[in-house]
């Protein structure tokens, strides 16, 4: 039988088909909002002030994504998802969020949901957009960081081949200190954001210790309106992962345990001592906990 890494070089050399016959030809049909902007034509019409909502790789990005969609269901706003139609259509996202001509001409201050955004980007005049940002603790981030990589994210990207190969090569431990400089310096520049006059930060555990006024929170902030059917949908069949207690954890799955805390689990002291130490200023400013 052959073994996990032979798999994976399998897999790898098939992508190229997939990609092109599945992925790409599915990106134009889902992302549709996001292609014509792309092409530098303005398609919403509304006049509200856009909103940008950051966060971060395992923080219930998934479902935020589903939720904005949802937002642009019940509003004029058009919901602008630039990283799903970039990850499918296999565009480097690293040069396309740092090229001015695609800032300027794709990020409009009136009429649009950007998001969700995994990573800073410095967006021209972010100071007129109403901006929701959404963190984990990083340490757990890492974590979940790591069985995503070497057990259950989705290959829809070629670089993900050489990230689980990498992955599965190393400890926890290694792969969480090979990958906090990234982390670092993710979340030390989204502090920048905090200044903003128009924004909400809300953090991961308060989503969900409590659901219910998180989401009256952001709806509030975003002046978006759901009914109560809709509301209660996202309650129970989005947000219903609130009790800790009743999770059972698995690898495999794209959302794995959601456990707050669950770095001190699977992480050595010393690597935590470590963490502690690099992520200290950062741990403070959002209101993370050394215990």
């Amino acid at each position: 039988m052959p073994n996990r890494s032979s798999l994976i070089d399998l897999q790898s050399m098939l992508f190229p088909l997939y990609s092109n016959c599945i992925l790409k030809p599915y990106a134009d049909y889902k992302f549709s909002n996001e292609k014509e902007l792309f092409k530098g034509k303005n398609i919403s019409k509304s006049n509200r002030q856009s909103i940008c909502l950051f966060t971060t790789h395992k923080c219930a990005s998934t479902f935020f994504a589903r939720l904005l969609k949802l937002f642009e269901n019940v509003s004029d706003y058009k919901n602008i998802n630039f990283e799903g139609y970039m990850y499918l259509k296999q565009l480097n996202k690293k040069e396309i969020f740092v090229d001015e001509a695609f800032l300027n001409d794709c990020f409009k201050t009136k009429g649009y949901i950007y998001g969700p955004l995994r990573t800073y980007i410095e967006i021209p005049d972010i100071e007129e957009y109403k901006v929701v940002l959404i963190l984990r603790d990083p340490r757990d981030v890492m974590v979940s960081h790591y069985f995503s990589m070497a057990y259950s994210h989705k290959m829809i990207n070629k670089d993900f081949f050489k990230l689980r190969k990498n992955a599965l090569s190393k400890t926890i431990d290694e792969l969480v200190f090979e990958i906090s400089d990234y982390y670092y310096e993710t979340y030390k520049n989204y502090s920048t954001l905090l200044n903003n006059k128009n924004m909400m930060f809300v953090s991961y555990d308060h989503i969900i210790s409590s659901p219910a006024q998180f989401l009256n929170k952001i709806l509030d902030f975003t002046c978006i309106d759901l009914n109560e059917d809709q509301k209660n949908n996202i309650l129970m069949n989005e947000l219903n992962y609130s009790s800790q207690k009743s999770m059972t954890e698995k690898f495999n799955h794209h959302r794995r345990s959601g456990k707050s805390g669950d770095y001190k689990n699977k992480l050595k002291p010393e690597t935590i001592d470590l963490l502690n130490q690099k992520f200290e200023e950062i741990i403070k400013v959002y209101g993370f906990t050394f215990d």
